[in-house]
């Protein structure tokens, strides 16, 4: 009798323990992501590229996505909330990034068609700046979000 009620007593405990292997993948997944991110936050700064590479930081921040969603998932298995908290700011984090990235891109799109409309041709080609007006508005839009 007392031997099955050490063994309730010991299975109720392991289930208020967090599971070690899920929490170990939750570290090493957020771990990766978030190298990622800091490769892809140099990238933008331009430190070791030279000139800042809005592209590739988008492509990075867009990797290190899979592996905070995986850090989310392996966190709430575990039952880690230091870890799913930490994944969650990281893929707040990376979806700004993102947007900031777009948004320059839009704004770098922008400024070439509105460049072109107004200096390539001897009459201004209207197509062109409605097009950059666009452009410009989904730049907006991009950093609203």
């Amino acid at each position: 009798m007392q031997h099955q009620a050490a063994l309730a007593v010991a299975g109720d405990a392991s289930a208020a323990v967090p599971d070690a292997w899920a929490s170990l993948k939750a570290d090493v997944t957020l771990f990766r992501a978030d190298d990622t991110v800091k490769e892809a936050l140099l990238a933008l700064s331009g430190e070791e590229v030279g000139a800042a590479d809005h592209l590739l930081c988008k492509h990075l921040m867009e990797e290190a996505a899979r592996p905070i969603e995986e850090a989310l998932r392996f966190s709430r298995t575990a039952g880690c909330a230091k870890a799913y908290h930490e994944a969650a700011m990281l893929k707040d984090e990376v979806y700004l990034y993102i947007c900031i990235c777009t948004a320059t891109q839009e704004m770098k799109r922008a400024d070439t068609l509105l460049e072109r409309a107004l200096y390539n041709a001897e009459d201004i080609d209207m197509d062109s700046v409605f097009m950059a007006i666009d452009a410009y508005r989904n730049s907006i839009l991009l950093t609203r979000s």
